[in-house]
């Protein structure tokens, strides 16, 4: 028995520096080996199917990724980093329904209340799946337990500028100066705020122009007295505020002629 735990471990370990080394080719060979001699109801079996479902995500193969990460999750409900996997299948997989990945990474945070980078992850999904509410907090979550990582401040920078919140992007700006010396980086965030708001600024004014109604049809002519019967027009109907004259299949016209 002491043999073949060491020969599990080592084939486990074998398969995490091929996975960790991006060869997921390799790990799924190793893997598999293990499959045919493992008890599926042991410890080893969750942490052998959850590496095979890692190693079939990376080759973009997300229903065996999901079918793998559901025996992992099966044979060991106490780990966390299945279920962030499992998210990871579903919300990158255009194939399945992707809101179905938020049960998975809610109970990922549930497992891991510390993990800024499962977080930043995790809010940057509910910001682009409409979730705009529980997507910031995650996103200021992770930002508050890794003050010193630029890479989730821009995430929430640009989050908060997708819902034009633009002066609680540039209060974390302001905030993350005082921790940081790389201000090239803070500064190319500034201008990506202000980028932003002068974008947006555009949209509403060409929404404004787009809303902004037209005055109603009125025509210059001489005076009734001077003009001809055949040069007097006389509309029926009323102009309307919007559309009043673009379309002439609309309106009935008088020449005069019915006295």
């Amino acid at each position: 028995m002491g043999r073949m735990l060491s020969w599990v471990e080592h084939l486990l370990e074998e398969s995490r520096r091929e996975i960790e080394s991006r060869r997921p080719e390799r790990a799924i060979r190793l893997l598999e080996c293990l499959v045919r001699v493992i008890d599926s109801a042991t410890p080893a079996a969750a942490s052998v199917y959850e590496r095979l479902g890692e190693a079939y995500l990376m080759l973009g193969d997300f229903r065996r990724a999901r079918r793998c990460l559901r025996r992992a999750i099966r044979a060991a409900s106490d780990s966390n980093k299945p279920y962030l996997l499992m998210a990871r299948a579903i919300a990158h997989d255009p194939t399945v329904d992707g809101q179905r990945a938020g049960q998975y990474y809610r109970r990922a945070l549930k497992q891991s209340p510390d993990d800024p980078r499962r977080f930043c992850e995790a809010g940057m999904y509910f910001v682009d799946l409409g979730r705009w509410k529980f997507g910031i907090a995650c996103l200021q979550r992770a930002v508050d337990l890794a003050p010193e990582d630029l890479g989730v401040l821009s995430a929430l920078v640009h989050a908060l500028c997708q819902i034009e919140r633009f002066e609680d992007a540039r209060r974390a700006v302001r905030v993350s100066r005082f921790r940081h010396r790389a201000t090239s980086r803070l500064d190319q965030l500034s201008d990506a705020i202000e980028f932003s708001q002068s974008h947006s600024r555009q949209r509403q004014r060409g929404r404004n122009e787009h809303r902004r109604p037209l005055l109603p049809f009125l025509r210059l002519q001489r005076d009734a007295d001077e003009m001809s019967v055949r040069q007097r027009r006389w509309r029926r109907d009323q102009a309307a505020a919007k559309s009043p004259h673009f379309n002439p299949h609309r309106f009935s016209w008088d020449h005069g002629r019915s006295g």
